[in-house]
């Protein structure tokens, strides 16, 4: 029991020191080390108090799955095909595209499957190509369509900077599932950064029609409303709405929201609050970025001096 308190103790501990760091009490590092802190004690106390940790569990799976395969028992397709997946799980991709290759030899029954993980494991190792293939063979070979395996394939397509295939494959998906806010927010991502920014603007609508408070769909509306290079879409009165929306999702503490909301607010021609969320916005950037918001800021106290001018 006394270790049970301590480690109570210990997650306690760490959890106050992240908290105290996130407003800025105490230093970025001593929230670090109340992280490993707050890590450590969990990580004993599943282990010590009644719990295998995800990896030791997925490391017993697997040595029983060997147990299985060597005596013979069950299928020995599927059984390679369950030996892939769970050391996808374990983070084996190499290990796993192995085994999911040996079942595909042997003819087991879920190929569509198989090759959908096949695909996941080449893109976690970063070959894409081979994953765009597996992808486009699971798709090919699937009983009925999965909009999953379209997604999968689009994330790739755009990793790739293949924005217009990807696109495409969000268009199969959403006309599979279309309330997904994830589909239509990744589609409006790829349509933003491909230069569709209309196309966007639709997505990130649909996004917000079925969840209001949903923050990167707002970020991103008002970035657009606020920056688009298309003057017929530039709406500042609306980008302050939508910037402001994200603001609260993200408790105010985010540079590059705060930085929409700056841009937002220049927009709509409140100068006075631009140049205050630019400046809030250097203190929580990061170092490497405090420059360019040094200029943003010096930037719009030029335009706001110029307004009062006039």
């Amino acid at each position: 029991m006394r270790l049970h308190r301590f480690l109570k103790a210990g997650w306690i501990i760490g959890a106050v020191l992240i908290a105290l760091s996130w407003i800025r009490v105490v230093d970025s590092q001593i929230g670090w080390i109340g992280f490993w802190i707050a890590c450590g004690a969990s990580l004993i106390s599943r282990v010590r108090f009644g719990g295998e940790t995800e990896y030791s569990r997925l490391q017993r799976e697997i040595a029983e799955l060997d147990h299985t395969i060597a005596v013979g028992t069950g299928t020995l397709s599927e059984n390679l095909l369950h030996r892939g997946i769970t050391k996808y799980e374990a983070a084996r991709f190499e290990d796993a595209i192995i085994d999911i290759d040996a079942a595909l030899d042997k003819g087991v029954t879920h190929a569509s499957s198989a090759m959908s993980y096949r695909g996941s494991a080449n893109h976690n190792l970063r070959h894409f190509d081979e994953a765009i293939a597996d992808y486009t063979e699971a798709i090919e070979s699937a009983s009925e369509a999965d909009e999953r395996i379209y997604h999968l394939r689009a994330f790739t397509y755009f990793q790739l900077a293949q924005f217009e295939q990807a696109i495409n494959d969000y268009d199969d998906a959403i006309g599979l599932s279309p309330n997904s806010v994830e589909l239509l927010d990744a589609q409006a991502m790829s349509r933003y950064v491909s230069g569709d920014f209309r196309g966007a603007v639709i997505d990130y609508e649909s996004v917000l029609q079925l969840d209001p408070q949903h923050y990167p769909a707002n970020h991103g509306l008002a970035a657009i409303l606020a920056c688009c290079p298309s003057g017929d879409l530039r709406d500042g009165v609306k980008a302050v709405e939508h910037a402001a929306r994200a603001c609260d999702a993200s408790s105010w503490r985010d540079w590059k929201t705060l930085s929409v909301l700056a841009a937002a607010c220049a927009e709509a021609g409140d100068f006075r609050r631009a140049v205050k969320y630019a400046r809030k916005s250097c203190r929580l950037a990061l170092a490497e970025e405090k420059d360019e918001r040094t200029v943003a800021i010096r930037s719009l106290s030029r335009t706001r001096a110029f307004s009062n001018q006039r």
